[in-house]
């Protein structure tokens, strides 16, 4: 029987983010996991796979990665583009690196900065031939990720659209059409511009139907790049830090102890007599209906019609 490598798909609804397992012969690589990380133990346990590395494509503003934990737990090396200057334990990441699975199996480290500096996609060879390309955030279904000035001190938007157009042109159009592009992010993150329903295209699609593929002109494709971009969230630079200087790590922190549901006049009691300190007010509604009006002291965490719940997609995605 014929062993083919799988590609697992893990993804958090509320974020719109994606992560993804790449394992053959019961050894696997874990692309841009999320914080908490024992979704990814307990399947690795399930399908019997040994984790080999933890890679992040780029250093995340937009969430908290669980490459610390995954590394703690497993005893697996994280990989990181050497240009993001991560400042937590990790093997620092140049074009041309790979992460072997097997059997002329690896993985490739592809540099395509432009979101920010360090971006690294990283290209899976099967047989002699590329035929997936993990972009993380710098290319996404039907568009591409917008100039990052949180994660890339020092440029300019002007200079990483510039560094985009190079990675589009010179980089990801050279790459096979049946290429499967699996990106970090789908519709509904602030990162994604131009989102699409859609989590995986091939280049071949990208080069027919990503505006950021067919503006060969490089002036129209960075005014195109550079106008309209949506403001940053507030907590961008909190997430941005803790990724570059290793999240603590979970499991040595206090467990929190989830109140059970209550009808309403027992949740406003106990609110009322619980310490500020030691109780997180969370509303889940989307940002509108928070703006509209909300409880004093709570916080805004909006959940999405996905309401935080997992789709796993295992096998061959």
């Amino acid at each position: 029987v014929e062993v083919m490598v799988e590609v697992e798909t893990y993804y958090l609804g509320c974020l719109a983010q994606a992560s993804y397992l790449v394992h053959y012969k019961g050894v696997g690589v874990l692309i841009d996991p999320r914080r908490d990380g024992q979704l990814y133990l307990d399947h690795l346990a399930e399908i019997n796979v040994r984790l080999k590395a933890v890679v992040l494509t780029h250093l995340h503003a937009d969430f908290v990665a669980g490459h610390a934990d995954l590394s703690a737990a497993t005893g697996a090396p994280v990989f990181i583009g050497k240009h993001c200057h991560a400042r937590s334990p990790h093997c620092p990441v140049l074009e041309g690196d790979r992460l072997g699975l097997g059997d002329g199996v690896f993985l490739e480290a592809l540099e395509t900065p432009g979101h920010t500096l360090g971006c690294v996609t990283w290209l899976l060879t099967e047989a002699g031939a590329v035929t997936r390309a993990f972009t993380g955030d710098t290319l996404f279904v039907g568009s591409v990720g917008p100039p990052d000035l949180v994660a890339s001190l020092g440029a300019t938007t002007e200079a990483l659209a510039a560094a985009m157009y190079d990675t589009v042109h010179g980089k990801l159009k050279r790459l096979p059409d049946g290429c499967v592009v699996h990106p970090c992010h789908g519709a509904g993150s602030p990162c994604c511009s131009l989102p699409s329903d859609k989590l995986a295209s091939t280049i071949g699609e990208e080069k027919v139907n990503n505006q950021a593929f067919t503006l060969v002109d490089k002036p129209a494709f960075l005014a195109f790049l550079t106008q309209g971009q949506p403001s940053v969230p507030p907590y961008f630079q909190t997430c941005l830090s803790l990724n570059k200087t290793g999240p603590p790590l979970l499991s040595a922190s206090p467990a929190c102890q989830l109140l059970p549901l209550l009808p309403a006049p027992e949740f406003f009691r106990r609110l009322a007599n619980s310490s500020r300190d030691s109780v997180y007010r969370l509303d889940t509604r989307e940002a509108g209906e928070f703006a509209g009006g909300h409880v004093s002291g709570f916080l805004n965490f909006p959940m999405s019609n996905k309401g935080g719940v997992d789709e796993l997609t295992p096998g061959k995605n």
